[in-house]
């Protein structure tokens, strides 16, 4: 059964694509400004997984991250 209008389920491998954008983008941050360095943050279920029992979480760590910068 497939349930219409509903969040898709990760694939294979979508954890460890999460974990290498974000330290991608981790390593971004440290460039000093002029050096194209980023501040772009990733937060929601696309990222935590779907459920507000992990989104919630990741978006206060993210958060906390985001104040430490």
């Amino acid at each position: 059964m497939r349930w219409e209008r509903a969040l898709p389920a990760a694939s294979a491998g979508h954890l460890q694509r999460v974990q290498q954008l974000r330290q991608a983008l981790s390593q971004q941050r440290q460039l000093p400004q002029g050096e194209a360095g980023t501040k772009i943050w990733t937060a929601g279920s696309w990222f935590a997984g779907t459920g507000l029992a992990r989104v919630i979480p990741d978006a206060r760590a993210v958060a906390a991250r985001m104040l430490e910068n």
